[in-house]
């Protein structure tokens, strides 16, 4: 889903949070907001928003949706892993990544709280290229504050009209993206489903943080250089029990003269 298409402040409850309408496994070519999931056999569900050349390259067709019953158990289990070596994610479920992407759109900063925007492309002459970025977007211009670059801001009108998974390449190449000879090499792509789970449980624990609303306030005035000193650790326990949420909630507001406020609840 282009940045451009995101509404500020929409709520959870909102089609462009929701799963693709059963038996749907895409929403992409409906008006839906593009997501394209897959069920592997071992439970969760993979999740990305592929472009046309992304559908390509999955064997998917581009010019309308596919359904879930349309793939056999082995079918649906190769689909997700080309899905995670394409840059999705691996998620338990598709209400942990609703509500996260929900936050996230309404202005909470995560930076390395949230598994990274991932993109790929494979050129015909071999290799792969993979760029990596913090998934917030434009409005948080942050610069090295962050864990990894954010994605340029020129992003989507390059990719938008590239036509063939060389050019996406190539456009990868110019934005910084970093190439594998062999995807053996590369790190940052789970080679199986098992694989990006692993990648999601190590992201899991900071998710469940930003669940928590004093850790969330924490973590805001760190990262904005306001917390004096205060400490910005996790207060999960070792037993797993966490500190009942205060309530407090930070929410990004675009004016529509453009200005950027912060509302606190």
């Amino acid at each position: 889903m282009a940045d451009d298409d995101l509404e500020i402040c929409d709520d959870i409850t909102d089609p462009q949070y929701q799963h693709p309408p059963h038996p749907m496994r895409s929403n992409i070519l409906s008006g839906g907001p593009g997501y394209l999931v897959s069920h592997p056999s071992l439970g969760g569900i993979v999740i990305s928003t592929p472009s046309s050349i992304d559908l390509q390259h999955l064997n998917l067709p581009r010019t309308h949706d596919t359904n879930l019953t349309s793939f056999s158990k082995s079918e649906e289990d190769d689909l997700a892993q080309r899905m995670l070596l394409l840059g999705g994610h691996w998620y338990p479920s598709w209400a942990t990544y609703a509500r996260h992407q929900e936050r996230f759109a309404n202005g909470t900063v995560y930076d390395f709280h949230m598994p990274p925007d991932v993109y790929v492309g494979y050129p015909s002459s071999g290799g792969v290229w993979v760029a990596r970025y913090v998934p917030d977007r434009d409005h948080f211009r942050h610069g090295q504050k962050f864990s990894l670059p954010q994605r340029p801001p020129e992003w989507n009108r390059v990719m938008h009209r590239v036509l063939t998974m060389d050019e996406k390449c190539e456009a990868l190449k110019a934005f910084g993206a970093t190439f594998y000879a062999q995807i053996e090499d590369c790190v940052d792509l789970p080679k199986s489903v098992e694989e990006g789970r692993e990648e999601f449980q190590r992201y899991e624990r900071s998710l469940e943080d930003m669940d928590d609303g004093d850790y969330q306030r924490r973590w805001f005035m760190r990262f904005h250089g306001l917390d004096r000193g205060e400490d910005v650790e996790s207060k999960a326990t070792e037993s797993g029990t966490r500190p009942p949420d205060r309530g407090i909630k930070i929410q990004y507001i675009q004016t529509r003269c453009g200005k950027t406020e912060w509302e606190w609840e």
